[in-house]
């Protein structure tokens, strides 16, 4: 009897350690996801409104991700719903019921999401990865502006987000950025000053968003999302893309086939990128076969 009063008081410690855990994990990422940050005075860029540029901001749209998250009608969309994970929407971008254009109400509220990842009360945009569009140009960054504000309203009814278990104990050992605000160098953000053209410079510019999925090498090592798979190594190693000639690269960036004739999982989404020019895809394809070759992990 001894012995199991032991193992109950064993049991019952364990118990209250691993909710004194969780309750300490959940304290310490609401109020890191509620926390403010002071960025510097963003200015306001000018909006084109002709029918050319607003057709480039919807081909950029869909080539640097917007789409992949808010969808193609900007609405947003429900990305997790289960207890493990949470509750999870991205913004509905538009001026319909619910949507960030009605908080957003100049140019620069625009901006200051897009490279700082902060909203107009200050806090940081959940899953935004401003980190990868800091450097967007001007040019650019002014013409997705100019499409996402002339998109039809959508009204949407979405929840507030709230991490699950999973989610929170992920952000909590540091493996996921989910707060840009947190990792950006607010007082050095700025465009890149970069011309369009097939070179390694634009490749680069264009690349910096390829490392959400890829890694920050580029090697596939991100974990994949829960029931993804995991990312392709694309660098210049032989288990990489090392022995990709330009044309295979652009067919597989354009049609989605591999050079052995393999489809590419739907989880790249090359439809989106088949809208690269090939100028973009030549200067990308570029610049990866500078970068490091690094190995896919076994």
């Amino acid at each position: 009897m001894k012995i199991l009063r032991i193992l109950g008081f064993i049991v019952l410690g364990l118990v209250v350690l691993g909710g004194a855990l969780v309750s300490y994990m959940y304290i310490s990422t609401t109020r890191r996801i509620n926390a403010t940050y002071e960025v510097p005075e963003v200015a306001d860029i000018a909006l084109p409104t002709d029918a050319a540029s607003l057709a480039e901001g919807q081909r950029l749209f869909l080539t640097v991700g917007c789409v992949g998250c808010h969808g193609a009608n900007g609405g947003g969309m429900v990305m997790a719903d289960e207890p493990a994970v949470g509750y999870v929407a991205s913004s509905n971008l538009t001026s319909g019921s619910g949507g960030a254009a009605n908080q957003y109400t100049r140019s620069g509220d625009w901006v200051r999401a897009i490279r700082h990842g902060v909203s107009p009360d200050g806090k940081s945009l959940l899953l935004m990865p401003a980190q990868e569009f800091v450097n967007l140009t001007d040019a650019d960054m002014s013409k997705i502006i100019a499409y996402v504000q002339s998109l039809e309203p959508v009204d949407s009814n979405f929840e507030p987000n709230n991490l699950g278990p999973i989610v929170r104990a992920v952000f909590m050992a540091g493996e996921v950025d989910m707060l840009a605000a947190e990792v950006i160098d607010h007082e050095t953000v700025g465009p890149w000053d970069v011309e369009v053209g097939s070179t390694v410079e634009y490749g680069e510019y264009l690349a910096v968003r390829c490392a959400s999925c890829h890694g920050p090498a580029l090697d596939g090592s991100l974990p994949p999302p829960p029931g993804g798979i995991q990312p392709a190594n694309i660098t210049p190693h032989e288990t990489g893309i090392g022995g990709w000639t330009l044309e295979e690269f652009k067919t597989a960036i354009q049609t989605g086939t591999r050079p052995d004739g393999s489809s590419i999982d739907p989880a790249m989404p090359w439809p989106y990128y088949s809208q690269l020019t090939d100028t973009e895809v030549e200067a990308i394809y570029k610049y990866l076969q500078t970068i490091e070759p690094v190995a896919s992990a076994e």
